[in-house]
């Protein structure tokens, strides 16, 4: 990820939304790149503990938009915070933006390592692998 925002080994970039978020890539870090501190901003979207913080991040203007994902918001309002942007269907916009068939969404999820949000579309659809 550090990569395509313009970050690499012995770098750092900053971010403005919100709050301004760093990310860095010191050269001596064993784990890659970082970034910094998120707590001023979980409370600006009013984030408890069980919610998600989404980050969407303008490569290009060094600027990102948070949200967040409550704990007990439906599927259908995960998936909208997630594609960000409206859909009429968000399985769809899921399966545009990885490149593949509607029914190939869950597989893929899982095989990436994506498993809570195929766990989601494969509990609304009723349908088992």
């Amino acid at each position: 990820m550090a990569g395509a925002l313009g970050v690499m080994p012995g770098q750092q970039r900053r971010f403005t939304g919100l709050i301004d978020i760093v990310i860095r890539w010191q050269l001596s870090s064993a784990r890659g790149p970082s970034v910094g501190t998120l707590r001023p901003l979980t409370t600006a979207v009013e984030a408890v503990e069980g919610d998600e913080l989404v980050l969407v991040l303008n490569h290009k203007g060094a600027t990102f938009d948070a949200g967040r994902i409550a704990a007990n918001d439906n599927l259908h309002q995960r998936l909208q915070m997630l594609i960000a942007r409206p859909s009429p269907n968000p399985l769809s916009a899921i399966a545009t933006s990885l490149s593949c068939r509607p029914d190939e969404v869950v597989t893929l999820l899982r095989r990436r390592g994506d498993t809570d949000l195929a766990d989601l579309l494969d509990d609304e659809s009723g349908s088992h692998e």
